[in-house]
């Protein structure tokens, strides 16, 4: 008699499979800690399947804040670092991250910068598709625009020069920066 096979396993499942397949790669590997791979589940390729994952590790109690071991990468780092995405669904995962903890401001060694960094630096991401993106982002308190950002022309910068900056490329998130700057978050979207 054949012995039914078991799924992927859980980080697999994650990175590459749907959420069926994660929850069957739980219920098959109950000794492996799925809750490590909230990074692996913001990194899936497919963005219906990443939300759904994503989601679904929130609401079984994955730590949002969660950052890693090595470098201080944190979720909002991995998920502004991607090249594909469905930008009103992910902005309540967004929304949810930031919500359970995720640190807008955390310095991650390895890239150099804050997570907004990332997101600016990302070229495979146009600037008008993130507007549900930024509706949560700019409702954000405390973002510090004063963090270090790298160098420009051989001389230490902040996120807030950063992003002047890239006004031709970003000029939604300069303008938004600005009213930010001016006048404090915005209203918060209601996405939930």
């Amino acid at each position: 008699m054949a012995t039914p096979e078991k799924a992927m396993r859980p980080g697999t499942a994650a990175k590459r499979g749907t959420l069926n397949d994660l929850r069957k790669a739980v219920e098959d590997y109950p000794e492996v800690n799925w809750r490590s791979f909230l990074f692996w589940a913001i990194g899936n390729a497919d963005p219906t399947s990443r939300v759904e994952i994503v989601n679904w590790m929130l609401d079984h109690g994955v730590d949002a804040a969660q950052t890693t071991h090595h470098g201080n990468l944190n979720a909002l780092h991995v998920l502004f670092n991607q090249r594909e995405h469905d930008y009103s669904m992910e902005a309540k995962v967004l929304l949810r991250l930031l919500e359970g903890g995720a640190d807008i401001n955390l310095k991650a060694q390895k890239w150099g910068g804050v997570p907004l960094l990332t997101l600016n630096n990302n070229l495979n991401i146009k600037d008008h598709d993130l507007k549900p993106f930024y509706d949560v982002i700019f409702s954000w308190p405390g973002i510090d625009w004063e963090a270090g950002a790298g160098k420009a022309f051989g001389k230490p910068v902040t996120l807030r020069q950063v992003v002047n900056l890239a006004e031709n490329r970003r000029p939604e998130m300069c303008r938004r920066m600005h009213e930010y700057l001016d006048n404090g978050p915005s209203q918060r979207p209601d996405l939930l």
